[in-house]
């Protein structure tokens, strides 16, 4: 059960053809009882990303929004509420990357350092500010809410092309070198400069 005292953000991102395609996100902010209205407070949408950023993204601008609009009297807790298992299980590690030069227990490279890097900057902001920010998995469209920010999210991936995610890089993922592991690296699929003798 989510505290009712605190600020509710609930978040979702989209992309068409993942990765690569038209995508976007968005968040809505739900406020504690009796204050003030529910309201969208994220809505952005570009030509080219990936689905887990976008969920990324939408955390990010969250969490931006959060920063802007701190403090409030009544409220010193936030969630951030997803539908994205890969945000809810790979926060708990982002710090651990950031020191490892964003390489997982395994030495391999992660995936979206300049997104989760931004997220655990605001969250220190937001901490010396003495607001806690927890992150929860709900599954999506299960609420009116959730339903309301994923109809959100896909119509801002549909617009495409007003904003742009300058940390999107195309190409295709490396084949993983540890037994079990998953690559993360992103490397070009085509203009590849030839490795070696020529």
């Amino acid at each position: 059960m989510l505290d009712q005292r605190a600020i509710q953000i609930h978040t979702d991102g989209s992309c068409y053809k993942n990765p690569g395609g038209i995508s976007g996100c968005a968040a809505y902010v739900r406020y504690p009882d009796g204050g003030l209205s529910e309201e969208q407070i994220v809505d952005f949408g570009c030509g080219e990303s990936s689905n887990n950023r976008m969920e990324l993204m939408a955390c990010v601008k969250a969490l931006e929004w959060a920063l802007e609009n701190a403090l409030w009297p009544y409220a010193n807790r936030i969630y951030i509420v997803t539908d994205s298992q890969y945000v809810v299980n790979s926060y708990s590690s982002a710090r651990y990357w950031k020191k490892s030069g964003w390489r997982n227990k395994s030495g391999e490279p992660t995936a979206n350092e300049d997104l989760w890097g931004k997220i655990l900057k605001s969250l220190d902001k937001l901490s010396r500010l003495g607001v806690r920010v927890d992150f929860t998995y709900q599954k999506g469209k299960k609420t009116e809410i959730g339903k309301k920010v994923d109809k959100a999210a896909k119509a801002a991936a549909q617009r495409g092309g007003t904003d742009e995610d300058y940390g999107y890089k195309p190409g295709s993922f490396s084949r993983s070198m540890v037994r079990g592991g998953t690559a993360t690296q992103r490397f070009p699929a085509s203009g590849q400069a030839r490795q070696g003798p020529q």
